[in-house]
């Protein structure tokens, strides 16, 4: 294993490398989008600012939704999840990139927020099915974005089956 790999798997309770990733691929992006049109100097800024705060917190919230997606409280742990965690970020998001000046803020944080809705009930989602998680059982991460086009779909039929279910009752 090179050092890399050691060094992941040490602070991978406290640190989901892959949410932090691919989090701050796609966050990168709603902000350089969203800050275009004040100049290409902007939406660099923007970038690198996001990129910085975005992999720490979102591999520490990454780690504490793995954590939820055990739960066996799930109504608990669902409201957690998808209010407290969101609520915090945004708190987070919004005290960065006003501090830096980030032009159009308002536009790139309801695009933000917009996509935390959607980005993290499908990170729970995912993570109770094993997928985006780190540590000794983990898959890697191409396996995982492998699994990505059924785990999509299974996430959009979810609450169809889920309604179905309860009208069977």
């Amino acid at each position: 294993m090179t050092g890399l790999g050691r060094l992941l798997r040490a602070i991978g309770p406290w640190w989901n490398w892959k949410c932090a990733f691919l989090s701050s691929l796609l966050r990168g992006g709603v902000f350089v989008a969203t800050t275009l049109p004040a100049g290409a100097d902007a939406a660099l800024a923007a970038l690198a600012n996001d990129l910085v705060f975005r992999g720490a917190l979102a591999g520490v919230f990454g780690a504490l939704i793995e954590r939820l997606s055990t739960w066996p409280r799930r109504s608990l742990a669902n409201a957690i999840t998808l209010v407290v965690l969101p609520l915090a970020a945004h708190v987070v998001e919004v005290a960065v990139h006003w501090r830096r000046g980030t032009p159009r803020l308002g536009l790139a944080l309801v695009a933000s927020v917009s996509v935390t809705l959607v980005s993290t009930a499908f990170n729970l989602f995912a993570m109770r099915r094993r997928t985006f998680v780190v540590g000794g059982a983990a898959r890697s991460l191409r396996a995982d974005l492998s699994a990505l086009p059924s785990l999509f779909g299974a996430f959009l039929m979810f609450p169809f089956r889920s309604w179905g279910r309860r009208g069977d009752r």
